[in-house]
């Protein structure tokens, strides 16, 4: 579980960093869009792996898979 959580945690810090990087270079609007479009969705499948697990817990409790 701790694993889970550590990699759901690193990809939100590296999605955050790529976003972050592509909007400090000032790009086109387009790429500016595509960018926050990224971040959105990461953002959702971080949302909906938390809530798996957050229910996987709940109903098996703590398991160190």
């Amino acid at each position: 579980m701790f694993l889970r959580t550590a990699a759901l945690f690193l990809y939100g810090i590296i999605t955050v960093a790529t976003c972050a990087a592509v909007w400090n270079s000032h790009p086109s609007g387009t790429v500016a869009v595509v960018a926050g479009l990224l971040l959105l969705a990461n953002g959702y499948v971080i949302f909906r792996k938390s809530k798996a697990m957050s229910k996987d817990i709940e109903n098996n409790g703590i398991t160190n898979n």
